[in-house]
Parts: C-alpha cells; sequence; structure tokens
C-alpha cells in the first residue's frame, strides 16, 4: 500500500475577515490539522507576529 503525503503553506495576506487590511500590532495565531487516516492526534500550532 502506497501512502502519498502532501505539504501545505498556509498563508495570510494581512486583511481581515471583511478584507480590510488588518492594523499593526501584535497577533496570535493558531493552526490545527487532523490526520487524513483519523489515526493518530490533531496537531495543534500556535504562535505570535507582529504586524507592522
Amino acid at each position: 500500500m502506497s501512502r502519498s503525503r502532501s505539504r501545505r503553506s498556509p498563508a495570510w495576506d494581512g486583511t481581515t475577515a471583511t478584507g480590510a487590511g488588518a492594523p499593526s500590532g501584535g497577533y496570535t495565531w493558531r493552526l490545527s490539522a487532523h490526520p487524513r487516516d483519523g489515526q493518530g492526534p490533531d496537531l495543534t500550532l500556535s504562535g505570535t507576529m507582529t504586524l507592522g
């Protein structure tokens, strides 16, 4: 059985949900992913960034 792996590169364009430019300041992000095959725990990453 062969398994294919795929790589994803999340990105943010600096806009809010309404499409307006996000104001300068500090932001906290969180990314969660579920295993495609349902085996194992979810992956959750988080961090901070400054938009200036």
